[in-house]
């Protein structure tokens, strides 16, 4: 829960920094670019979180680390501010919350279809469009498939869950009993 808060602070805060759409496009691709050079980079958990290496050590490697990427320097400002705060463990959910909120701005939203069996880009369009309108915004659905949920589709769109599978039919008729 503590790293959503923190994770959310932040996001808003680098979302301030963005003057218009695109440039929330550019940070968002440049949060996504230091997120895989980190994923790749194993021992910089134990490197960030060492206790007798000093902050600007820290910032040193993380910037060598990234001087690859051409990174925007009010994301490289970021970065060096996630380190000297401890909080660039909270990268991937920072960038979560920083793309629901930029969404959010945008009047998108993302969520999840799962069904048991694989569905047309018909039905998932259709399926799209009546969120779409339920919620007031353009709805974009990534499809999920689990057979265990026996039949029928469980969308969730941020909080926003529906759930019509027919296990969860089953388990209601089952209380009623």
């Amino acid at each position: 829960m503590i790293n959503k808060v923190i994770a959310t602070r932040y996001a808003k805060a680098l979302i301030r920094l963005a003057s218009n759409k695109e440039e929330l496009l550019v940070y968002q691709d440049e949060l996504r670019k230091v997120m895989t050079v980190l994923e790749k980079e194993r021992n910089i958990v134990k490197i960030l979180n060492h206790p007798a290496i000093s902050v600007k050590e820290k910032v040193k490697f993380v910037e060598e680390l990234l001087s690859k990427e051409c990174l925007l320097g009010n994301m490289r400002k970021f970065i060096n501010l996630l380190v000297e705060k401890n909080r660039l463990m909270f990268l991937d959910d920072i960038y979560n919350s920083f793309e629901n909120i930029s969404s959010r701005l945008q009047n998108k939203a993302k969520g999840v279809v799962v069904v048991a069996v694989p569905i047309s880009e018909k039905k998932k369009a259709l399926i799209e469009g009546k969120f779409s309108k339920i919620l007031g915004l353009k709805v974009e659905l990534e499809v999920k498939i689990n057979k265990g949920i026996l039949g029928g589709v469980i969308t969730q769109i941020g909080d926003y869950i529906v759930d019509g599978s027919v296990r969860r039919r089953l388990k209601m008729l089952r209380k009623g009993i």
